[in-house]
């Protein structure tokens, strides 16, 4: 014979066995909301992109022109990822912001004039965007710190925004087994890139860009890189620079060479020509983008 359930006493015991699943236990951390597209460095570097941007892609040479807010990752906080410019409880660690003062930051990437976590951690992003970077203090201002700011062994959140970017001169770097030539008429080419398209002939159009630097101390005389202002010119029909045609025609479209030209197939030996003293070697890095027939003329 069954034994009759007492529903009081398995009510009470339903209760009792509630209110220890409900007591006053210590509550598991909640994991911090990583983004999906989180992308974590071998350097320690975190970084995801806000606004993705829509203009051109940051690389080593580019300047860039940007607005950003810093903190210092303070009491080994998790949160890293929300958005800690509308949590009052982050303001303190508030260390850096351009916006108050209207003051955008100006530099060259990659020529060490902001700090690793920077250089490292903006490369690749897009004009017009927004990104998060967690920096270790490895990456930042490491032992050394800065003032009463930032305490040595800080780590830093910064979130940047990239106004606007321009290409900035910088020399190619030249692999150490470039194919070198020399012409008959003594200008040295260095294929930094060999390219894949077709030589110019004389009289061809060669779309290039072109910086132009003095041998000796490597002073930057022109640009048109830093102008934006790529070159179309029939090759070897009245140049500038003899040296630079001679070049061009050594050259394939999609490749990266250095001339370095003589006095005789530059400005000469006599006077200074756009702000290029006599008697002055030039170097000469030269991307030749595209090759296009000569125009129907007489060359």
């Amino acid at each position: 014979m069954l034994k009759s359930v007492n529903l009081f006493s398995l009510t009470a015991l339903f209760v009792l066995a509630s209110a220890c699943t409900q007591g006053d236990g210590p509550e598991e951390p909640q994991k911090p909301e990583v983004p999906e597209n989180l992308v974590e460095m071998p350097s320690g570097l975190q970084y995801f992109d806000n606004d993705v941007g829509t203009g051109e892609v940051v690389e080593a040479g580019v300047m860039l022109r940007t607005h950003y807010l810093g903190w210092v990752i303070k009491d080994g906080t998790k949160d890293l990822y929300h958005d800690w410019s509308k949590d009052s409880t982050k303001l303190q660690w508030l260390v850096d912001d351009s916006y108050e003062a209207n003051r955008p930051y100006i530099f060259t990437i990659g020529q060490g004039e902001a700090i690793k976590g920077w250089e490292e951690g903006l490369i690749g992003m897009r004009e017009g965007g927004t990104r998060t970077l967690i920096i270790p203090d490895s990456l930042a201002y490491g032992d050394e710190g800065v003032g009463n700011d930032v305490p040595p062994n800080s780590n830093l959140r910064y979130v940047v925004e990239l106004l606007d970017l321009r290409r900035h001169a910088i020399p190619f770097e030249v692999p150490v087994d470039a194919r070198r030539e020399k012409t008959p008429e003594g200008v040295e080419v260095i294929h930094v890139e060999e390219g894949e398209g077709r030589m110019p002939n004389k009289g061809d159009l060669a779309v290039f860009h072109v910086n132009v630097w003095g041998v000796a101390d490597t002073t930057l005389y022109n640009s048109t890189v830093e102008v934006e202002m790529k070159q179309t010119v029939p090759v070897g029909v009245s140049p500038t620079i003899e040296g630079l045609d001679i070049g061009l025609l050594r050259m394939k479209a999609g490749g990266k060479a250095r001339l370095i030209v003589p006095p005789s197939l530059a400005f000469g030996n006599k006077e200074e020509v756009n702000g290029v003293p006599p008697g002055t070697t030039l170097m000469l890095d030269v991307e030749l983008f595209e090759v296009r027939d000569a125009p129907n003329e007489d060359f």
